[in-house]
C-alpha cells in the first residue's frame, strides 16, 4: 500500500495516535504491577481506590533528595537505588517550579497465604514521567 495518495496519512493518523496512546499502561495499572508481583495470590488481587496524597515541585524535592542524601544512606548501608533514579531523572529537568513527584495512597484486597481475603493499604511514590520508584506496604 502506498501511502503517498493525499488525504491517506489524515485518515491513518488518528488510528496511529489511538493505537500509540492505548498501548501504555495507566498510572493504576503500573502501580497494580509493581504489587502484584510481591502477593501470595496474583490472580485474588482486587483495586479498592487511589488517591494522591501529595506532589513535589523539582525545588521541594530536591531540598529533600539530594546528593548528601545518598551519601548518607551509602553511609548507613541502606538502598540507595530509590533516590540513585530519582536524581537521575531530576537531572534530564530544568523547571524548578514544576512538579516532578507524586506520593499516593493505594488500597487493594487479595488472598493472603492462608487463602483469606485481606485488604492493604500501600504509599506509593511516582515520578513525573509515571515511573512507580517506590511502593510500601503501610500496615
Amino acid at each position: 500500500m502506498r501511502l503517498s495518495k493525499p488525504g491517506i496519512m489524515k485518515k491513518l493518523l488518528p488510528i496511529l495516535l489511538f493505537v500509540a496512546c492505548s498501548s501504555a499502561p495507566s498510572l493504576e495499572d503500573s502501580i497494580k504491577n509493581e504489587i502484584v508481583k510481591s502477593l501470595n495470590d496474583a490472580d485474588s488481587f482486587e483495586f479498592v481506590e487511589m488517591n494522591m496524597k501529595k506532589e513535589f515541585t523539582l525545588k521541594e524535592r530536591m531540598n529533600k533528595v539530594n546528593k548528601y542524601t545518598l551519601k548518607k544512606m551509602l553511609d548507613l548501608g541502606m538502598d540507595t537505588k530509590q533516590v540513585e533514579n530519582e536524581l537521575a531523572y531530576y537531572a534530564t529537568l530544568t523547571d524548578s517550579g514544576e512538579v516532578v513527584v507524586s506520593y499516593y495512597d493505594y488500597k487493594f484486597r487479595a488472598n493472603n497465604a492462608m487463602g483469606g481475603k485481606v485488604s492493604a493499604n500501600y504509599s506509593v511514590t511516582v515520578l513525573k514521567n509515571g515511573k512507580v520508584i517506590n511502593v510500601k506496604n503501610m500496615k
